[in-house]
């Protein structure tokens, strides 16, 4: 069930914007606001929220396909979790409970609840969530981005890997330098791992033979000359007593350019 009606803007009662103290619930602040406006015998439910009930309203406002009305509001502040969840999601979703105790201290965009509850239907991904010491935003665009074939080596890596939500796109990204792969040609390559470090180690051979970039920077720049040898950045780092030397395996792999300016009396 997906909706956009929980992010359609409600107007506030004054021209004024909410205070920092409403800045936790941001998408939801106006929808949150229009109910205690219209049904202020809600306002101290408002103020008493707990951070867990804040992220039930989340996921809740995520999925409603209809304003219910009157009804909303009760079922919101006071109704037990169950209700909630079946009144808006239409099920209970396994690890959801669990989920949202280890959720920040702020709602969550509402995309990421309603990918939330898909991919808590995935066991792979439901399993992450039940050993995952935070999530967040970051979190679910990740566990959504990557190829389901490689969650279950990935996912190991998460302690080591805080944010993986570029992942996917660093993949195509190799598929394109490649030359010789497709995207689901090298995600197949990689599914071949069976353990985190295999995927690790074969991920590496991959970028390791990737060729340069076709159109480098220019070998000159008027009197600035490129500087291609990692020996001469060592003597002239030693030389200056600078850290140029720090600087050769970003030139040796394409991360930058070292020029040297010829006519500045070195």
């Amino acid at each position: 069930m997906t909706t956009w009606l929980a992010e359609l803007p409600v107007p506030y009662t004054t021209d004024k914007p909410p205070g920092f103290l409403l800045e936790p619930f941001r998408w939801a602040t106006p929808r949150l606001i229009a109910l205690v406006r219209d049904q202020p015998g809600y306002l101290p439910d408002f103020i008493d929220l707990s951070q867990t009930r804040m992220h039930l309203i989340g996921v809740a406002l995520a999925h409603l396909q209809t304003d219910p009305g009157t009804d909303l509001a009760e079922i919101l502040f006071r109704g037990p979790a169950e209700t909630l969840l079946e009144f808006s999601v239409g099920r209970q979703p396994p690890g959801l409970k669990r989920a949202v105790r280890i959720m920040p201290n702020y709602m969550m965009e509402a995309e990421s609840y309603r990918a939330l509850v898909r991919l808590l239907d995935e066991p792979q991904a439901a399993r992450f969530f039940h050993h995952a010491p935070e999530i967040r935003d970051s979190t679910i665009r990740a566990m959504s981005g990557v190829p389901v074939e490689l969650r279950a080596a990935l996912f190991c890596l998460q302690e080591n890997i805080v944010n993986m939500s570029s992942f996917s796109e660093g993949l195509h990204h190799i598929a394109r330098r490649s030359g010789r792969l497709t995207f689901d040609g090298l995600v197949a390559e990689l599914a071949r791992a069976r353990q985190p470090q295999q995927l690790v180690a074969r991920l590496k051979s991959l970028v390791d033979t990737l060729p340069l970039p076709d159109a480098l920077p220019p070998a000159r720049v008027h009197h600035a000359t490129r500087i291609d040898s990692g020996r001469q950045l060592r003597e002239l780092g030693k030389k200056w007593g600078n850290c140029l030397a720090s600087y050769v395996w970003n030139v040796e792999h394409g991360q930058c350019a070292i020029y040297l300016w010829r006519h500045a009396g070195f």
